[in-house]
């Protein structure tokens, strides 16, 4: 399952920090959002339409610089180690029977 978040931040609030579990990806969708990432030298600012990349492990700080900022944040979809386990499983044993008819 995968997680989408909307949220809309105005200049006048706090920055939120974030700390990000896992890969997630930003995308603005109107105004301007700044964002520092903790150990990164540079900041972000983002317009509508960018979008970033935050790796897992990450503490964020967003903020808007525009009045009405709106931006999304979507996870990427996260598996249980059974579940990742059994799919692993199931790939090599697919491709060990295409190898199997392919020697045939």
């Amino acid at each position: 399952m995968r997680e989408i978040r909307t949220l809309e931040q105005q200049p006048s609030e706090a920055p939120a920090c974030w700390l990000i579990d896992r890969p997630h990806t930003l995308t603005v969708c109107r105004g301007t959002v700044w964002l520092t990432i903790e150990g990164d030298t540079a900041d972000w600012w983002l317009r509508a339409g960018d979008t970033l990349e935050l790796a897992p492990g990450s503490k964020v700080w967003i903020s808007a610089s525009e009045s009405g900022s709106r931006f999304v944040l979507a996870s990427a979809p996260v598996f249980s180690s059974t579940r990742r386990f059994a799919l692993s499983l199931y790939w090599m044993l697919a491709r060990l029977g295409q190898r199997r008819s392919r020697a045939i």
